[in-house]
């Protein structure tokens, strides 16, 4: 996950501050494992299937998991 961000902080009277910034969140890589909870029939199938999810959801993450990010702060400076 890549994460960019850029603020600023205030200083408020003698020790309080405040942090505000703006961002972006992205997924670069993801690694997806698929098991049923159960004992399946066919095997076969369901190793098929399973590997088949798992790439499916790891395209999924990597071309749509963008996020802008929003932060805020309250601090106290003790020295």
């Amino acid at each position: 996950m890549l994460v960019i961000e850029a603020g600023y902080e205030w200083h408020l009277f003698d020790h309080f501050t405040i942090r505000g910034a703006l961002g972006f969140a992205g997924v670069l890589g993801a690694t997806t494992e698929v098991t049923p909870d159960y004992a399946p029939r066919f095997p076969v199938a369901v190793e098929s299937f399973t590997a088949d999810s798992e790439v499916y959801l790891n395209d999924i993450y990597i071309s749509y998991v963008f996020t802008p990010t929003i932060t805020v702060g309250l601090g106290y400076r003790f020295f």
